[in-house]
């Protein structure tokens, strides 16, 4: 066998026995470690002794609850970590395999672990030393009630969710919280016929899930005319506030009052019309007619810029043939009109 084969066999002989040192100091090392069961708000002490090797040390934890608690590891000696040396606690699932880590912690009194465990499941809390000394370490294990405060927000606006971000002042833990954009501003109602009083919709104001806001706390309403009651197109403000940031402009209308045909009278090629006379908050009377009972099509239109006027006729119609007519008044300073009125039919002389 050449040297260089020699010495590789050397050389791995050399590194098995290295692992097989190290497992046995780990074996050695834990088979001295005791592993003792903690319960919730109990404080449990044991020494710790470098010369012995006593570098680890366990404690066994089943909550019946599921819950966050903190896990603490201090010294009532102030003075022995001022030298060199570093310890850390861990959380460990039964099996070993580690879940939370509190860091090395250099010349510091204390180590400590908040997690989140769940009830029935047993847990292992990990303790490890390193310095040369002797000393005894208090190992306790309290209920965590988060202390939490805002860290950081992004409100809310018509488009886009909000959120609120929260975290622990005494752990790691933080909670977001998600503000559904809104998705709905209506009002309760769009239109009004006048009648010489006051009109003023409400404002129906949802988020994208079909919460209901609130006025005063999640926005606030502006009404450009707060005593409407004229013909007109009015317009109101929301705006956002609270959780939300944002505004949307919205228009109701007071529209005229609206009026009804009375009477009729058909002439050669002609109609005779009478309606009631409607003079408040009105330009006139807009009168249509039509060869088609719906008024979809063949259909003309008469504007009549007299409010005080109660009749007309229609005139240059065919002769023999049936027609069908309605009336409104109209605002021609807004374009606003009344509704329609009932239809009348009539035929025309020959």
């Amino acid at each position: 066998m050449g040297n260089d084969m020699k010495n590789s066999v050397k050389n791995i002989s050399a590194f098995i026995l290295c692992i097989v040192i190290s497992l046995s100091f780990c074996v050695n090392a834990y088979a001295k470690t005791a592993v003792e069961t903690v319960k919730v708000n109990q404080t449990l002490r044991y020494t710790y002794d470098y010369n012995n090797e006593d570098y680890y040390h366990y404690y066994r934890f089943t909550p019946s609850a599921t819950g966050f608690y903190t896990a603490k590891i201090f010294t009532d000696n102030e003075n022995v970590w001022n030298d060199s040396g570093s310890i850390s606690l861990a959380v460990q699932d039964s099996n070993g395999k580690e879940l939370d880590y509190s860091g090395w912690n250099d010349a510091l009194l204390s180590a400590s672990v908040t997690y989140e465990f769940e009830a029935n499941k047993t847990y292992l809390f990990y303790i490890e030393c390193w310095k040369e000394i002797i000393v005894d370490i208090s190992f306790s294990l309290k209920p965590h009630s988060h202390s939490l405060y805002l860290s950081d927000d992004d409100k809310a606006s018509i488009n886009y969710d909000g959120y609120k971000l929260f975290e622990c002042k005494e752990c790691d833990y933080s909670k977001k919280v998600i503000i559904p954009h809104v998705s709905v501003i209506k009002l309760s109602k769009s239109k009004y016929v006048y009648n010489g009083k006051i009109h003023r919709p409400s404002v129906i104001v949802k988020d994208s899930k079909g919460k209901i806001l609130k006025e005063d706390s999640d926005y606030r309403l502006k009404y450009d005319e707060p005593n409407s009651k004229n013909v007109w197109t009015y317009e109101v403000c929301v705006y956002l506030e609270g959780d939300y940031d944002d505004e949307r402009y919205l228009e109701y209308s007071i529209i005229p009052k609206g009026t009804a045909i009375t009477k009729t009278a058909s002439k050669k090629k002609a109609v005779y019309l009478k309606w009631k006379k409607q003079t408040k908050q009105i330009s006139g009377y807009q009168i249509q007619y039509s060869t088609d009972k719906k008024f979809k099509k063949n259909k003309k239109t008469v504007n009549i810029y007299n409010p005080k006027k109660t009749s007309y006729t229609l005139r240059k119609l065919k002769s023999n043939k049936k027609y069908y007519v309605r009336i409104r008044t109209f605002e021609d300073t807004y374009n606003l009109y009344s509704p329609w009125s009932k239809s009348k039919q009539l035929k025309t002389g020959g």
